[in-house]
């Protein structure tokens, strides 16, 4: 049986499709998984929030490349991901693993935004107080469309089922990103990109729907009311 750090490994990282491939493969060998599709909101949302705040430019560029920001969890055992339970600290510090495990990928992809794919992937995770994972960044030090894609990742988190909670409508998942932003003594999220998400809330809900159906094709297994493709709480 192939290892999760080998499905990982063997990936062609000659160009983006490859990764796409295997990806959209975590689908059918793990089914509940829901990868692709969360990969697809979020980066639907990351376009938007990118053309908001004045990058209408890079949107493409960056919605593109944050389709990769969780590559690296096809190296997390699938029993991890999928846990209803309370995740251990071992487990919790194994899920962290894939934010450098897919950077690395990725920064060694021939692909024209590779390196844009990376840092996305390694730090969508780093909080913008610098707190998180991984560390070593605050704020603006943190590259744009990693911060952009932190907001897009949460909001579809919260909006999605998942093994511990029930689905959150627009409204709940933006009190919830409201509160996650005000809870410690610095900010979770970028301030200016949460506000365009705020301010832009019903075109925001809007294309989440919109970016749900057109990735489940129709499927209800792994829809965003469906099974949960992570266990991890924002």
């Amino acid at each position: 049986m192939r290892s999760p750090e080998s499905n990982l490994q063997s990936i062609p990282t000659d160009a983006f499709s490859n990764l796409s491939r295997r990806i959209a493969e975590s689908e059918q060998s793990t089914p509940g998984l829901g990868l692709a599709f969360h990969s697809h909101r979020v980066s639907a949302l990351v376009a938007h929030l990118a053309s908001v705040i004045g990058h209408e430019a890079s949107a493409a560029r960056f919605s593109r490349a944050a389709y990769f920001h969780d590559l690296g969890k096809l190296a997390v055992p699938t029993g991890i991901l999928m846990s209803p339970d309370v995740l251990t600290s071992d487990e919790r510090a194994i899920v962290e693993t894939h934010s450098e495990s897919g950077a690395d990928i990725l920064a060694s992809s021939s692909a024209p935004d590779g390196a844009l794919a990376a840092d996305i992937a390694r730090w969508h995770h780093t909080r913008f107080d610098g707190s998180g994972y991984p560390k070593g960044r605050v704020g603006s030090e943190i590259p744009l469309a990693a911060r952009i894609t932190a907001v897009a990742d949460v909001y579809d988190a919260l909006r999605s089922r998942r093994s511990y909670k029930p689905e959150e409508t627009n409204d709940s998942a933006l009190a919830r990103m409201r509160s996650i932003q005000r809870a410690g003594s610095g900010f979770v999220f970028d301030p200016q990109i949460l506000e365009a998400l705020f301010d832009t809330n019903r075109n925001v809900s809007l294309l989440w729907d919109a970016a749900a159906l057109c990735a489940i094709s129709g499927s209800d297994t792994n829809s965003p009311r469906g099974r949960p493709h992570r266990r991890l709480r924002p």
